[in-house]
């Protein structure tokens, strides 16, 4: 729930300050267009990750991420989208996605929720590092309030039998967000440690399972 203006100001907000991301979507598409359509780099660890497609079922990567910024040096990264916004949050913590805009520069370079390993929590936390990564800045909306009904869908998940409420028991009880984790993140999930600095591991920054 919100208190009436939180939303009109932070839609002038996303309007102002994302003004020159079409002709930055315009700039990578045309680079990605002009990559070789084949095998993406092979990585320290031997994994090779093809640019996804529409009916792709391997790990997806983001539409418009140009090996150019994917393989770049962390410090390389960080640059590489350093004067646009990834995320507005209706909220004054930085940390906080219950209520958030994502921009559609971020989604197609970042990509998305990891929703396949992190059915319900940690996935916000995962992509918010994604966007650090890649030097995304966030935008907090200081004026009005919201309400959130936390976690009241998990909560209820082990009486329901609604599809989601399956989904997250099944990927909850398999475990495979713990071997993703440390794969990408060096870490069982990708929250914890407190680290800033990213893993260099076999996965991708912009890479995410499909299920």
């Amino acid at each position: 729930m919100f208190s009436p203006g939180l939303l009109p100001n932070l839609l002038r907000d996303v309007h102002e300050m994302t003004r020159h991301d079409a002709a930055r979507m315009d700039e990578l598409a045309a680079e990605v267009a002009n990559e070789p359509s084949e095998y993406n780099p092979v990585l320290r660890r031997g994994l090779k990750v093809l640019r996804s497609t529409v009916n792709d079922d391997r790990l997806s990567t983001s539409a418009l991420l140009p090996d150019r910024i994917c393989y770049a040096s962390v410090k390389e990264r960080e640059k590489a989208f350093s004067k646009h916004y990834g995320h507005f949050c209706a909220y004054y913590k930085s940390s906080c996605f219950t209520s958030v805009m994502l921009t559609c520069l971020a989604i197609s370079t970042v990509g998305y929720f990891d929703e396949n390993f992190y059915p319900a929590y940690v996935e916000d936390v995962e992509y918010s590092l994604r966007l650090r990564l890649l030097g995304f800045r966030e935008w907090n909306v200081l004026c009005g309030k919201f309400v959130h009904r936390g976690s009241s869908s998990i909560r209820f998940s082990n009486k329901m039998e609604l599809p989601d409420a399956l989904w997250y028991r099944r990927v909850k009880s398999l475990m495979t967000n713990q071997p993703y984790a440390m794969m990408k993140w060096n870490r069982p999930r990708a929250c914890s440690g407190g680290y800033k600095k990213p893993y260099d591991g076999m996965v991708p920054l912009d890479v995410w399972g499909e299920g």
